[in-house]
């Protein structure tokens, strides 16, 4: 529908307006599901560390600390790339691990100033736990070069999680391959309680389109833009573009409102905190981001993949 239009031309068309409040006046509810698949995939380093080092005061800091090392990694996106190949990533196995570690140090060290110096000495530190241990688990044994083996996990746990709804999903074979080999139970009852269908058979299915398509948009925006320039876009908003805006907002807003687990995200804190403050942006957060913008800060990009 606006497949070639950036997120905040999209918020200029009229009719998604009206297509947003069309959904708000239906008493719709939006159940989504974001995934960035290189933050899922850069989580498993400070996973691995905590994990071998057991110490639990720094699991306090593992949200933290999965954002602060993200942060530093996609400053150069093909850098990091080319990183993960030459170390076969996830795969990075005991023999190659030393020199792993090492280059995460020395690029902490070359991007610190992308951090607040507290978060970047609490990472380093974590970094250097690194070098002493012996094994890092969830870097061994693995697939080389396979960041995510499949999307169809993410599915799983949405069906198994909301279990009294009845879920109707756009024709993935993949996906629909493997769900139709997996037995779904509540105790000893067999759960029937999903199937696969055509998008142009289903009306619900090509509204949930549009809907992931504009959330694709939104939140592929949020990560490529720094937080300067999102501060900047949000106060140049037009009417059209508020009005729209507002109606998202509104529609997210009641959809977690009636159950949390509508929304889930395997995001970054900062991508985040950055999305909740371009829908809806409080005093507190416009303060936060616009003193983090002070820095100017230059992020990479990813792409999202929405379920």
């Amino acid at each position: 529908m606006w497949r070639r239009e950036s997120f905040p031309s999209c918020l200029n068309a009229r009719r998604l307006e009206f297509f947003l409040q069309w959904l708000v006046e239906q008493g719709l509810f939006v159940h989504y599901s974001v995934i960035d698949p290189l933050y899922w995939s850069i989580v498993d380093i400070v996973d691995s560390i905590l994990t071998a080092h057991r110490e639990p005061m720094l699991l306090a800091l593992n949200p933290q600390l999965k954002n602060d090392l993200y942060a530093v990694l996609r400053h150069d996106y093909d850098g990091t790339v080319d990183l993960f190949l030459r170390y076969r990533y996830p795969d990075v196995g005991q023999e190659r691990r030393p020199a792993f570690v090492a280059e995460l140090l020395d690029l902490l060290e070359h991007r610190r100033d992308l951090l607040a110096h507290f978060n970047y000495m609490m990472l380093k530190g974590v970094l250097q736990i690194a070098e002493r241990l012996d094994a890092l688990p969830y870097l061994e044994d693995e697939t080389p070069n396979v960041l995510i083996e499949g999307f169809a996990p993410f599915y799983v746990q949405r069906i198994c999680l909301v279990k009294n709804s009845q879920h109707i999903l756009d024709v993935e074979e993949v996906v629909k391959a493997h769900l139709q080999q997996t037995p779904f139970t509540d105790g000893d009852h067999e759960l029937k309680h999903f199937r696969f269908a055509i998008s142009h058979d289903e009306a619900g299915i090509q509204v949930s389109d549009i809907v992931t398509g504009l959330l694709g948009k939104f939140l592929s925006f949020i990560c490529a833009s720094d937080d300067a320039d999102l501060v900047d876009a949000r106060r140049g908003l037009g009417e059209q573009q508020q009005r729209s805006l507002s109606l998202l907002n509104a529609l997210l807003d009641r959809s977690i409102g009636e159950n949390e687990a509508f929304a889930h995200y395997v995001l970054s804190l900062r991508d985040q905190q950055a999305a909740a403050f371009f829908l809806d942006p409080s005093p507190v957060a416009f303060r936060l981001l616009s003193a983090r913008a002070g820095r100017r800060v230059v992020i990479g990009t990813t792409n999202q993949e929405t379920l």
